[in-house]
């Protein structure tokens, strides 16, 4: 089987210039938080007339490829299919539009455009300083596709997709589950807002924080890193999100992260700020920064995990929000002393233990489909490079009984 390898800008349109339509004419308007990752495709659209948003923004066609070109979108993996309820959808400047021609196969293009290679690539290709970064049209334009025929690009995109698909189960599963411990919250205790017995954050725990000390030269710290805020504002902890210390920093035991304890950022954008992250999993040699609080308990039987959960709370999200000082777009601040005398209920310490339970049990299902899904990310890059090599052709189907036997998902019996 032949198969070309050309430039991606001599077989798709790259940013094409297309008809303006009527001012009343209703469109889709996408933004780039509209753009998701996960699914490769654009989501809650809002309908718009087109004169409103004619001016400044990007127009594309439904069913367009659209990469997102700046910073840190590129390297979020911000690519995805125009799935539009209008023909015609308006969005982002920040987006690189691609149209494939007749030659390529859409899905078999958003496949190639995925690939680690090529963002990683295009990356170092980035053009301008800080946070204007962006991916240049001539990096897109001069990518080398490989085209075998028509009916092989969309073989070989229907198994993608297929196995793709195996990923967002799992995505899905792991959403379900993050969204379980407030269900189960409110069935046992209720709107935060509403307990007749309340007491005070600073009569539950003293809140501790680290210093603000960074490495300014090669000379760093051998056992021990800082975290930053990022380490905790998914509310999943990531001790991967820290930075160097100064080698000759010996850092205090009460600085130090350990297993079990309930961190949450004092510092962030008005969104983040009070994050709370429970230390689930050793957390290596990790020491707490300025910005980040831990947790000391006045009584051994406070359960951290209730905690978080609280914490975690629309009603309490909105008070801590409340209490943060700071304006604008700027970064917003919680001091010690109005967080620790924010009112929270009074739950007596068997009620918080049997609540914690129920999280511990739903922590270990979702720690054991964060690493299926991981190991579902492993093998699918690995299709996508097999992919366009051509060494599909032991596939011969886009199923997932195929996709088993070659080694490349779990039995499929188990991802449903």
């Amino acid at each position: 089987m032949t198969w070309e390898v050309v430039r991606l800008g001599e077989i798709t349109s790259i940013n094409p210039r297309d008809p303006k339509p009527d001012t009343k004419s209703d469109i889709s308007f996408v933004g780039m938080a509209e753009l998701n990752a996960s699914a490769a495709a654009t989501v809650d659209e809002e309908v718009r007339p087109f004169g409103e948003v004619s001016k400044g923004y990007t127009q594309f066609r439904n069913g367009d490829l659209l990469l997102a070109k700046i910073t840190p979108c590129w390297e979020n993996g911000k690519i995805g299919e125009a799935k539009l309820n209008h023909a015609v959808g308006v969005g982002s400047t920040e987006f690189h539009i691609v149209r494939p021609s007749e030659k390529l196969d859409k899905r078999y293009t958003l496949h190639f455009l995925r690939a680690p290679r090529v963002r990683i690539n295009g990356e170092l290709r980035m053009t301008g300083s800080g946070g204007q970064r962006r991916v240049p049209t001539s990096y897109v334009s001069d990518l080398e596709i490989p085209v075998p025929p028509l009916e092989e690009q969309r073989r070989i995109a229907a198994i993608l997709d297929e196995a793709d698909e195996i990923r967002t189960k799992r995505r899905a599963q792991l959403a379900l589950l993050d969204e379980l411990p407030q269900s189960l919250f409110h069935e046992m205790f209720g709107d935060p807002t509403h307990a007749q017995a309340q007491t005070t954050l600073g009569e539950i725990a003293e809140l501790l924080g680290g210093r603000n000390l960074i490495a300014q030269s090669d000379a760093v710290h051998e056992t021990y890193r800082v975290l930053k805020i990022s380490a905790v504002t998914s509310g999943v902890f990531n001790p991967g999100e820290a930075k160097p210390l100064p080698a000759d920093y010996d850092p205090p035991a009460s600085h130090v992260v350990n297993l079990g304890d309930l961190l949450i950022s004092r510092a962030n954008t008005t969104e983040l700020v009070g994050a709370v992250a429970y230390v689930s999993e050793d957390p290596g040699s990790v020491v707490l920064p300025d910005k980040i609080w831990r947790f000391n308990w006045k009584s051994e039987d406070s359960a951290p995990l209730f905690y978080a959960t609280l914490l975690r709370s629309p009603s309490m999200r909105r008070r801590i929000s409340e209490l943060a000082s700071g304006s604008g777009g700027s970064m917003k601040n919680i001091s010690k002393a109005k967080l620790q005398a924010m009112h929270v209920p009074k739950v007596e310490a068997a009620e918080q233990q049997a609540f914690a339970e129920k999280v511990e049990a739903i922590q270990a299902e979702r720690s054991r489909i964060t690493s299926a899904l991981k190991a579902d990310d492993k093998l699918f890059a690995a299709l996508q490079y097999r992919a366009f090599r051509g060494e599909l052709s032991c596939l011969p189907a886009p199923d997932r009984e195929s996709l088993f036997r070659a080694g490349l998902c779990e039995n499929p019996l188990e991802t449903e």
